[in-house]
């Protein structure tokens, strides 16, 4: 249950933080989110919802908001 409440809380954070930053980090947000609860209802993967979290949506908002500010 650790890999799916460290989502799910990070999730609202990052919602949260949203408002005193750019909305792109509330997408963001509420993607971990969803992630943390699809962890919570597949357990068994949810290291693999996890990896994809803190991984991989890191590295996708990360280049469209490169993309995004050199444009």
């Amino acid at each position: 249950m650790l890999p799916a409440t460290t989502l799910i809380f990070y999730g609202l954070a990052t919602f949260s933080a949203s408002k005193y930053s750019i909305p792109e980090i509330g997408q963001l947000g509420i993607k971990s989110l969803l992630l943390g609860l699809l962890a919570l209802i597949f357990p068994a993967y949810a290291l693999l919802w996890w990896l994809l979290g803190f991984g991989a949506l890191h590295i996708i908002y990360g280049l469209y908001l490169q993309l995004k500010s050199k444009a």
